[in-house]
């Protein structure tokens, strides 16, 4: 009632209590809101302060870190095909395209890696990272070779990818055409 009372004495606009009506309830709700917040942050420090908490608090934090020094994967693929027109006087064939992608890695120092399915060469330099994949899917008119650069940081693309690329691309467009190769 005093509250709706005062609004009409000022025109519709309620004015703020004095520190002497507020009295006790204020001091009050002060001192539940200090002791529920006293309490959370202790129950917040007891769930936190567990052993098993903090690993696995320290487990997110360093995965975080890892993935936040990390670049985006460096990666381009390289499709060749063989040319529909004869070049010179055979035309060339799937292992024509497969022998200059390997002649061409193995050149720039790739080791080819056993397995099966898809070929893989690597090249890795202990001392100077990062390594370079190379994966080679043989594909019934050519080949599609995948060329990717290991995760090392925020480096972008380092001499020995780019190298390769450039070599990749210009072997294969000399043997069989500006045409025939191309990259995604």
């Amino acid at each position: 009632m005093r509250s709706q009372a005062s609004s009409r004495a000022t025109g519709g606009k309620t004015r703020p209590m004095s520190p002497q009506v507020r009295g006790g309830a204020a001091e009050q709700q002060d001192a539940a809101d200090e002791a529920g917040a006293s309490h959370g942050a202790s129950l917040l420090i007891l769930v936190l302060g567990r052993p098993d908490m903090i690993r696995s608090m320290t487990s997110v934090l360093l995965v975080v870190l890892a993935l936040a020094g990390c670049d985006t994967m460096i990666a381009d693929r390289i499709v060749v095909r063989t040319p529909t027109v004869p070049r010179a006087n055979a035309p060339a064939t799937q292992a024509d395209v497969l022998a200059v992608v390997r002649d061409t890695l193995a050149s720039a120092g790739f080791e080819r890696m056993d397995g099966r399915g898809p070929e893989h060469w690597w090249w890795r330099n202990p001392d100077k990272g990062p390594g370079v994949h190379a994966t080679v899917h043989p594909m019934a008119d050519g080949a599609d070779v995948r060329l990717s650069q290991d995760l090392y940081g925020p480096i972008g693309k380092s001499q020995k990818y780019r190298r390769v690329k450039v070599a990749l691309t210009e072997a294969t467009s000399r043997a069989f055409g500006k045409g025939a190769v191309r990259i995604e």
